[in-house]
């Protein structure tokens, strides 16, 4: 029984065992590329947006479901383990900053955006997204419309870096979905710049290229074939779609404090790895107290959840589908401990993996062997 929970275990801790095809495809209908379970593309060299804290991101993107939780673009700066993300939290847009500061814990900017998806996936149309940041503060349109406002975003560190799309670096976290343009700028956009770009990419598929305007980056999406993406307007090279889907710097054994998070799919998560190493710590428990009699059985019970946490998760990080943490080891060990809670919490009679004792033979003789022929007379037969 033992094996057999720690095969369980392990399968699903490691699965799948191969590196899969990146699942990036052009799109039939629409300009655009849509994105499958495991797809990311990169950039081929780094964006560069040093020298102003100005900053814009124009965007055409359909979400593949309501439930989902993904980096639809990100700029990841590897020497200053900075990341600047667009990501898709349920219906909701999420604006993260997340940089080094010389602390145990990278600093962190979030703006939400509620219901930013919602038009597009109520109605299975693409939403045109603009974040646009300078000295009035951070502006968030939807569709041309203003959807949130903000504190200035920093985007002369977050706009530089590594672009990737689809996905994040260091960790897995795909998008499912389609993206039918992107624009960078290093300038702030007005409110009626955000509005006639919206206009213009809805009727032309993208803006009017030969215009003179601050462009890092503009990609249609428009090559229908290939593994490149031209970049049309700036210095930004060109992207490229991987044939096997990898993440850039995966990064083993993440701190649990740079883990904590407060959402939903955090919490649900870490319930999920306590409630699947419960039967370790059951079956094991009742293996070393009960099968084997062991000293300390709940001790070598833990250090057995302990053990087969730690590796999976160190086999992860050479998984570019799974996450490598340390949050999961802390969640299995107690998770395994639960179950040692369980089985002792069984009733007393109840002993599981317990050899049934065998009989004894009792050889009579002398006085006993009389006792017994008098209270049986003629004997047994």
């Amino acid at each position: 029984m033992c094996i057999v929970v720690v095969c369980i275990i392990l399968s699903l801790g490691l699965s799948p065992f191969r590196i899969p095809k990146n699942q990036v495809q052009w799109s039939p209908q629409r300009d655009g590329v849509q994105f499958g379970v495991y797809g990311t593309i990169r950039g081929q060299r780094e964006l560069t947006a040093i020298g102003s804290r100005d900053g814009s991101i124009e965007l055409w993107v359909l979400p593949t479901r309501w439930s989902d939780s993904a980096t639809v673009v990100a700029v990841y700066q590897r020497k200053e383990r900075s990341v600047f993300k667009l990501h898709q939290s349920l219906t909701n847009l999420e604006i993260e900053y997340e940089h080094e500061n010389g602390g145990w814990r990278p600093s962190l900017t979030r703006l939400m955006v509620p219901e930013a998806f919602r038009p597009a996936l109520r109605r299975r149309e693409p939403v045109f997204l603009t974040v646009t940041s300078g000295a009035n503060g951070m502006a968030v349109y939807v569709n041309g419309n203003l959807a949130r406002n903000g504190p200035a975003f920093p985007f002369d560190g977050a706009l530089s870096g590594t672009l990737i799309v689809g996905d994040a670096p260091r960790q897995p976290d795909s998008f499912r979905g389609k993206i039918g343009g992107l624009a960078i700028y290093s300038a702030e956009l007005s409110a009626a710049d955000v509005s006639a770009d919206y206009r213009r990419w809805a009727q032309y598929d993208g803006p009017d290229v030969s215009a003179i305007r601050p462009y890092l980056a503009l990609y249609l999406f428009n090559e229908g074939a290939g593994r490149v993406i031209h970049n049309h307007a700036g210095p930004a090279g060109v992207l490229v779609i991987p044939e096997k889907y990898t993440v850039l710097d995966k990064i083993a054994l993440e701190p649990f404090w740079t883990e904590f998070d407060l959402t939903e799919e955090y919490w649900r998560g870490n319930l999920k790895n306590v409630i699947g190493f419960v039967p370790v710590g059951f079956v094991f428990y009742a293996y070393f107290a009960i099968a084997r009699r062991m000293r300390r059985p709940v001790l070598l019970t833990i250090m057995v959840g302990l053990l087969i946490s730690f590796t999976i998760e160190g086999l992860q990080a050479f998984l570019p589908t799974r996450d490598s943490g340390t949050t999961d080891i802390l969640t299995n060990t107690i998770g395994t401990w639960l179950g040692v809670l369980f089985f002792q919490m069984l009733p007393h009679q109840v002993h599981f993996f317990r050899e049934t004792p065998q009989p004894s033979t009792l050889t009579l003789s002398g006085s006993a062997a009389s006792d017994d022929n008098q209270r049986y007379p003629g004997g047994h037969g």
